[in-house]
């Protein structure tokens, strides 16, 4: 379960839950990102500071095969099975995935808050655009440049009014 708290323009609370493995992450802007265990202990989220692409742990959901193999030439694919908590607790150097306003909501500050960066693809920060990235923030123009757009894929496409829920 995702769940995010906007105000004036920002996300400033983030929460997200994985109810099978008893664990819950959550940040609140200004204040880090945190991680509670299932018995129930709270550890501060740190994500990894690694700075050279090459070599680097990278997870996602890529919109294209290409990216997969662009992403697994320059350092160690990790498929993405928990990528996103992996990404937050620094197993994982750079993170591509697609989503909608309500995945990316809370995403956006707990990468912050656990010092990492998070980008759409259009060079932003938006919940609506389909595609994103959380890495340290040495890598994210790297990332970026990486991911460029194959033909037939839209750099900054924007999740549409008419897939979001009444």
């Amino acid at each position: 379960m995702h769940i995010a708290l906007e105000v004036d323009g920002e996300i400033a609370l983030g929460i997200m839950t994985r109810p099978t493995v008893g664990e819950l992450w959550w940040a609140e802007r200004g204040h880090g990102a945190f991680r509670r265990q299932a018995d129930g202990t709270d550890v501060r989220l740190q994500a990894a500071q690694t700075t050279a692409l090459a070599g680097s742990r990278v997870a996602g959901w890529p919109e294209s095969d290409e990216h997969i193999t662009r992403l697994r030439d320059v350092g160690a694919w990790d498929g993405g099975d928990m990528a996103f908590p992996r990404f937050l607790a620094g197993e994982i150097d750079a993170l591509f995935a697609r989503g909608a306003p309500w995945d990316w909501a809370p995403v956006v500050v707990l990468v912050e808050e656990a010092a990492g960066t998070f980008q759409d693809l259009a060079g932003g920060r938006s919940i609506y655009q389909i595609n994103g990235v959380a890495s340290s923030p040495a890598l994210a123009g790297a990332v970026e440049t990486l991911l460029q757009p194959t033909p037939g894929h839209g750099r900054g496409r924007r999740y549409e009014a008419s897939r979001r829920i009444p």
